[in-house]
């Protein structure tokens, strides 16, 4: 402090801070860049590689459709992800009033779905019999005893009440089940997982490797059904085929069963079977996904360019695993504020900064 009260410096001291902290100095530089200077590095725009970076040529890249989307909802998580191989931490935290986290809890739904039908299946009971209902409540509490040593609960009263809530929503899923009238003919229908071989999509700027597992095809007289259970809410998913290159898991695994099976494709659908999800389904129809390939190039061209921008919309940043980076924030009813969405929508209004035009493409690829 006396150091800093000679010849005024008290008057400067940020300055004089900075001055002495170069390290500190640089990386307030590089914050103010990124709140308030063009595109640039500090904003995700790197120098083109393509022949590294594109997965249309560069060998042995396989994704999934998670992360595709992951691309189109915010490129500079792609970034963080998959170009940098960034992973969040694994630090379980312990919450006094819940047991599983949102992850957690589809992971165990998904599981007790896929088994209850596969091996009723096997053993010729059909949904609407009730030694079906049964079936699925035994795996299900089988399969909260394997979590139960994998995630410690917090307490009794708190594994009671999520318990009965998995419950409830399994009986949901039983309901959704029996109103079905297609025949399921595969489940967990894996690709490009545990020695199988990728499936190959052509596209014009080369060929895109996939992974991935479909939760189930149904079929009936008009061909296939290809469907993916969400644990969530219906309300992101609506007249836009593809949310803006958000959603394109069943247009994705529409192309995937149509190969692997050899019968073709009438719709990708969302089901939504539990208490949360009351039971929607959200249905998408061949011509509806036809335009995939275009959206697909559209998506990966962005990539080519090196242009890894953040998204414009705080609510992609909700669930991001790298929201501390960009520091998003979710406010106490829910809201998410995010200072670098804020700035790429400064940069995707009226006129839309060269960076941002692959991004943009992509956004209103359906309008």
């Amino acid at each position: 402090m006396r150091a800093l009260g000679t010849d005024s410096s008290i008057k400067r001291g940020v300055a004089s801070v900075r001055g002495s902290f170069p390290g500190l100095d640089r990386g307030l530089a590089a914050d103010e860049e990124r709140m308030f200077g063009d595109p640039g590095q500090v904003h995700g725009i790197i120098q083109p590689r393509p022949e590294e970076l594109d997965p249309r040529v560069k060998d042995g890249v396989v994704l999934s459709a998670s992360r595709l989307e992951a691309l189109a909802s915010c490129p500079l998580r792609y970034l963080h992800s998959v170009v940098l191989g960034i992973r969040s931490p694994d630090d379980p935290e312990l919450d006094p009033d819940r047991w599983l986290n949102p992850l957690q809890r589809g992971s165990l739904l998904h599981s007790v779905f896929e088994a209850s039908l596969r091996t009723s299946r096997a053993d010729g009971i059909k949904p609407d019999e009730a030694d079906f209902e049964g079936r699925a409540l035994d795996i299900l509490e089988e399969r909260v005893g394997v979590f139960r040593s994998q995630v410690p609960a917090p307490g009794e009263g708190a594994l009671n009440r999520e318990v009965a809530g998995l419950r409830e929503d399994v009986r949901s899923f039983v309901r959704m089940i029996r109103s079905d009238s297609a025949d399921s003919i595969a489940f967990e229908l894996k690709f490009g997982i545990d020695g199988d071989e990728p499936v190959v999509i052509a596209l014009e700027g080369g060929r895109l490797r996939l992974r991935g597992a479909i939760d189930r095809v149904d079929q009936d007289l008009h061909g296939l059904h290809v469907i993916d259970y969400k644990t969530g809410k219906a309300d992101d998913y609506g007249a836009d085929v593809f949310g803006g290159g958000r959603h394109l898991q069943h247009a994705i695994y529409a192309k995937v069963a149509e190969e692997r099976l050899g019968v073709e494709v009438v719709d990708g659908q969302y089901h939504f079977p539990t208490r949360k999800g009351q039971n929607q389904r959200v249905v998408y129809d061949r011509d509806e996904m036809s335009r995939l390939e275009d959206l697909l190039e559209l998506l990966l061209d962005g990539v080519v360019r090196g242009h890894f921008v953040p998204t414009n919309d705080p609510e992609d940043c909700k669930y991001c695993d790298f929201s501390d980076i960009c520091r998003a924030r979710r406010g106490k009813y829910g809201k998410v504020s995010s200072p670098l969405a804020t700035w790429a929508k400064e940069h995707t209004g009226d006129v839309v900064s060269p960076e941002f035009e692959q991004f943009q493409k992509v956004r209103s690829f359906e309008k």
